[in-house]
């Protein structure tokens, strides 16, 4: 609410809070990236759920409620998701902020511009290029960590999929 109050309380909005299940549309998600690698199409399709988004005629929030830590990457990701997938021109209107549940604030320090979107799509098509061209490898020390993608082992199932042939 007091999120809402000091963004909201002048203008008429609508409000579109997280579902507790997801849609099949949602579950399908989008195609975010998508290369041709030795003559054979690869894609990374996207799904997920943005605990909170508030539109106006003029503008898109995103926000995503946190008590600790957090990454501008996460907003990047439900903006490709929910708006500059399906239409790119919209990004003037995105304002994607982390509101600070314990603080009771939106966390100033995540600053969102056009070259982090920009360069998000960037990082994803190489990393997914170094993949084809390097294979996949876990880090060795705990400092590589740091600078490998993140990647969780769920995230190499396919719905659907035996996958003990992958």
């Amino acid at each position: 609410m007091r999120f809402l109050r000091r963004n909201w309380s002048d203008a008429s909005f609508t409000l579109i809070p997280e579902n507790e299940r997801m849609t099949d549309a949602e579950k399908q998600g989008k195609i975010l990236v998508q290369q041709n690698i030795d003559g054979s199409e690869y894609r990374i399709r996207i799904t997920g759920k943005a605990d909170l988004r508030v539109e106006s005629a003029d503008s898109k929030y995103i926000v995503d409620f946190k008590t600790g830590r957090a990454k501008a990457e996460q907003l990047i990701f439900y903006e490709w998701l929910y708006y500059l997938l399906d239409d790119p021109t919209t990004e003037s209107q995105l304002k994607s902020v982390i509101w600070l549940i314990l603080q009771m604030r939106v966390d100033d320090s995540i600053k969102i511009k056009d070259e982090k979107r920009k360069k998000y799509l960037e990082n994803i098509s190489e990393a997914l290029t170094a993949c084809f061209e390097y294979g996949y490898r876990l880090a060795a020390k705990s400092t590589d960590r740091s600078v490998m993608r993140d990647i969780s082992r769920s995230d190499l199932y396919l719905p659907g999929v035996h996958n003990e042939t992958l």
